[in-house]
């Protein structure tokens, strides 16, 4: 992938690496929290619509009270760049206001780019 922005770079990495650890993944996300911590999850059944690693997730974050996300890299175990679910854009909002201005990396026409959460909608 050409031209990450530099504050997406550790992000990309470990979301390629995670999918090599587990091949049985279709998604892994990973993201950067306000207080410079990085979480990732591996994504097992969310082309059926199972959400449940979403809600495990989420319960993670606000268990260990760091809910405020600035970035976010979602990848399909195709390399893909791409939006989260929607249940999981909801549950991040839920979690934490402020998570309508997380920057998500996506894949453009000739480069990546990054939009606000609130900009990618429901």
């Amino acid at each position: 992938m050409n031209n990450i922005p530099k504050e997406f770079t550790t992000l990309f990495d470990t979301a390629k690496n995670e999918l090599v650890s587990d091949r049985t993944a279709q998604q892994v996300i990973v993201v950067r929290t306000v207080k410079n911590a990085e979480y990732s999850f591996l994504n097992h059944e969310i082309v059926s619509g199972n959400t449940a690693d979403e809600e495990q997730f989420a319960n993670l974050l606000s268990e260990k009270e760091d809910t405020h996300i600035t970035e976010l890299v979602c990848v399909w175990n195709t390399s893909v760049l791409d939006i989260p679910s929607r249940n999981f854009r909801k549950l991040l909002v839920t979690l934490n206001k402020e998570n309508a201005k997380t920057k998500v990396l996506l894949t453009g026409k000739d480069s990546c780019l990054v939009k606000e959460l609130s900009a990618i909608g429901e």
